[in-house]
C-alpha cells in the first residue's frame, strides 16, 4: 500500500505571513488526515520503527492498544490476516488420517511413526480458527505486512468507531475551513481572514493549533498572538501591507 504524504512543513511560519498560513492549513489537514485515513494512522503509530514486530513490543500492551475511546486487539487482527492468506495461498494443510495441521509439504510424523497411510488435503476458510490456534501454537511469527495491513483496515475502524462520538463534529468543521481556502481567490485580505478563523479550531483535548502545529513549525504561543492581536502587531504593519499588496 502506498505511503500517505504529508503535507509539506513550512520553513519560517514566525516571520513569514505565506509560511504561517500555509503552517495553520497544514495542520488542520494533519488533524483532519489523522482522523479519517487508515494509512495514515497506521504510518503516524509506526513512526520511527523499521520492525514492526518490535512496535507491537514496545507500543501495545499484548498485542492490544486501549484507551478511553477505543479498543483493538492489533496481534488477532494481524493473526488473522497472516491465516486467511496461508488459507488462500494454500499454504496449511491438514492430515486426511489424524486431522493435524501442517504446513506446505510437511509431513504428518504421527501418521509416518505409524505406519498408516496418509494424504494432505488444503485447508479452507472453514478451518480459520483451527489455523489460528494453529499459530498460536507454533507461535509463528507475524509479518511486517501483516501488522501494518491490521492497523490500517480493521483496527483503523475499531478506532473510528471509537471516536466517531466526539470527533464527527470537529471533522465537519475543519472539511468546511479546508474547502473554504480553495475558494479564497486572489484577494489576501480573505487569506487573513481564513486564518484567523482557523485559528479557533478546538478538539476534544483542546486546541489543535496548539496540540499540534509545532510538527510544521507553527509556535502556539505566536499564533495565539496572531489570533488576539491581529497580523500587523504580529508581523509588522509594513511587512503586513507589502504582503497585501504583493
Amino acid at each position: 500500500m502506498e505511503a500517505y504524504k504529508w503535507p509539506e512543513i513550512p520553513d519560517n511560519p514566525q516571520r513569514d505571513i505565506d509560511d504561517f498560513i500555509a503552517a495553520v492549513r497544514a495542520t488542520l489537514k494533519y488533524w483532519l488526515t489523522l482522523h479519517t485515513n487508515g494509512v495514515a494512522w497506521a504510518e503516524e503509530s509506526f513512526l520511527d520503527y523499521n520492525d514492526l514486530n518490535q512496535w507491537l513490543q514496545d507500543c501495545t500492551k499484548d498485542g492490544v492498544i486501549e484507551n478511553d475511546y477505543f479498543h483493538t486487539d492489533v496481534k488477532a487482527a494481524a493473526l488473522e490476516n497472516m491465516a486467511r492468506e496461508a488459507i488462500e495461498n494454500n499454504e496449511i494443510e491438514l492430515c486426511s488420517n489424524c486431522g493435524a495441521m501442517l504446513f506446505d509439504g510437511e509431513y504428518c510424523y504421527n501418521c509416518e511413526d505409524e505406519g498408516q497411510e496418509w494424504e494432505s488435503e488444503n485447508a479452507t476458510m472453514e478451518e480459520l480458527n483451527d489455523v489460528l490456534c494453529f499459530y498460536e501454537d507454533t507461535q509463528a511469527q507475524l509479518s511486517d505486512s501483516h501488522i501494518y495491513d491490521a492497523m490500517v483496515g480493521p483496527c483503523f475502524n475499531d478506532y473510528r468507531d471509537g471516536i466517531k462520538g466526539v470527533t464527527g463534529g470537529i471533522e465537519d468543521e475543519i472539511e468546511e475551513i479546508l474547502a473554504a481556502y480553495e475558494e479564497l481567490g486572489d484577494d489576501r485580505q480573505n487569506w487573513v481572514l481564513w486564518a484567523l478563523n482557523a485559528l479557533g479550531v478546538w478538539h476534544v483535548n483542546g486546541n489543535i493549533i496548539e496540540d499540534y502545529g509545532d510538527r510544521f513549525n507553527l509556535d502556539y504561543n505566536f499564533a495565539v498572538s496572531v489570533r488576539d492581536c491581529g497580523f500587523a502587531d504580529s508581523f509588522g504593519e509594513d511587512e503586513l501591507l507589502e504582503w497585501l499588496d504583493s
